[in-house]
């Protein structure tokens, strides 16, 4: 009685699925009555917040019940308890609470971004742009962004004005995120739509910002169509795209690229000769054959993605709750049989859909690697730095 009590416990604990239309989807949030006691007042008595991922697995079914269907979220939350702790010198590392914790976003989900609103204040000083250029040397952005902007709006003199805003647009590196610093490019590019070197060192700036942002493809949308006269800003320009192309593992890309302008084989920061007999060699594997091989054998699918720990854990749990759910039927238990049954088809989707997953990531690893090699000794900072806006 108690051990049917318990696996029933379980079961709500991790698959119950409560609908919540004013959830704010963010890590670690979502809403599931059971998972919320759980977090509440089971995971402290062990100890708090111990789970090495981010977010982790009870936040992390959270979103997945919300972000998905039942039945996919309840295979993804098996599928991140197996993958829990195991293997984690293949997942990127963030500081969460003075922990380092391994990032494994659930699929199909990406956190929210809240802007900081505007300041309306504005204190009586005057030469903002000298304050703001001494702000700036001394590293203090924030304060920099803000008296460029004030100098700007009360400067008269139109060349003046554009210097400010370059200038603004440069401190705006440091203290604004990519979806607060594109619609900014696009308010002021259209001012001084007919001025091309201000738009040329704007965009060059806001590039830099997105490349460093990650937004590669926004990166070579800006750039890859244009031209500009100076020959400096041009090899600017000509190295971002080159960069962008690489760092978005859009190989065609890349070849189109090269193909077009020899040049850019001459960059000494890339190490792009033999690209093509590179690229034909990366060592690609079938998300689809891991899936099928966890089907059939629980765990290989993850030995074939190259996540032996993993793989040995999927194995061996789903082993375990196969031969639980055959005991139980044949001493004719049939209700315990049952709800073991259907955990057991938990772990064991889990793990095929982990498995694919896992080949996933193993094949972005391998791109990963290639361009790291492609990209050489190029440096998004050193790039920016160099953009001259005097």
């Amino acid at each position: 009685m108690i051990f049917r009590f318990f696996l029933i416990a379980v079961i709500l604990l991790l698959c119950t699925h409560l609908e919540c239309k004013n959830s704010n989807l963010d890590y670690g949030s979502g809403n599931n009555s059971f998972l919320n006691f759980y977090q509440k007042w089971i995971s402290p008595i062990k100890g708090g917040d111990t789970c090495p991922m981010h977010p982790s697995c009870s936040q992390y079914a959270k979103i997945s019940f919300e972000t998905n269907s039942f039945f996919a979220g309840y295979i993804n939350t098996f599928s991140r308890l197996i993958e829990c702790g195991r293997d984690r010198h293949l997942y990127f590392k963030i500081l969460d609470d003075n922990k380092i914790k391994s990032l494994d976003l659930p699929e199909n989900f990406e956190p929210q971004f809240v802007e900081l609103p505007d300041t309306t204040f504005i204190p009586v000083i005057e030469n903002f742009s000298e304050i703001a250029d001494s702000l700036m040397n001394n590293s203090y952005y924030n304060l920099a962004e803000k008296y460029y902007l004030i100098e700007y709006f009360q400067q008269r003199n139109i060349r003046k004005k554009k210097k400010l805003l370059l200038k603004y647009f440069k401190t705006c590196f440091y203290t604004k995120n990519a979806s607060q610093y594109y619609p900014e490019f696009m308010k002021y590019r259209s001012l001084y739509k007919n001025d091309a070197d201000f738009n040329a060192k704007l965009k060059l700036l806001t590039g830099a910002k997105l490349y460093h942002s990650n937004e590669f493809g926004k990166c070579y949308q800006i750039l890859s169509y244009e031209k500009f006269t100076d020959s400096k800003e041009e090899q600017i320009r000509k190295k971002m795209v080159l960069a962008s192309a690489i760092s978005e593992h859009n190989w065609s890309t890349l070849d189109y690229e090269l193909k077009q302008d020899s040049e850019l084989f001459s960059f000494s920061e890339f190490n792009i000769s033999g690209y093509n007999q590179q690229i034909d060699n990366i060592p690609f594997k079938n998300p689809k054959k891991a899936y099928w091989m966890s089907l059939v054998i629980p765990g290989s699918g993850h030995f074939y993605a190259g996540r032996k720990s993993t793989g040995f854990a999927a194995f061996v749990l789903n082993g375990l709750w196969m031969w639980s759910a055959y005991e139980l039927f044949d001493k004719e238990i049939y209700s315990a049989g049952t709800t073991v049954s259907f955990i057991c088809l938990g772990w064991y989707l889990g793990a095929a859909k982990g498995a694919s997953k896992s080949v996933r990531k193993y094949n972005e690893l391998q791109e990963q690697q290639l361009a790291k090699r492609f990209l050489g000794d190029f440096k998004i900072y050193d790039l920016f730095e160099s953009i001259a806006i005097d």
